[in-house]
């Protein structure tokens, strides 16, 4: 997710909590987390992050989509 925290934008992990650092905008903090090879998923509406360590995930959260 990316969270908003007063003025600054910051993409956060969705499994583990990991953070990068915190940007201007809404659109810098995608790019970053795109940069960083961070992986998006919409999932029943709600878009997820994860990053490079936490990515496997993405398989599971596949399958609960076919739910």
């Amino acid at each position: 997710m990316i969270e908003r925290i007063y003025h600054e934008f910051t993409p956060v992990c969705d499994a583990c909590g990991a953070a990068l650092e915190a940007c201007e905008t809404f659109e810098d903090a995608v790019r970053k987390a795109r940069d960083a090879e961070w992986k998006s998923r919409k999932v029943k509406g709600v878009w997820l992050d994860y990053c490079t360590r936490c990515s496997p995930e993405l398989n599971q959260i596949k399958e609960e989509e076919r739910e």
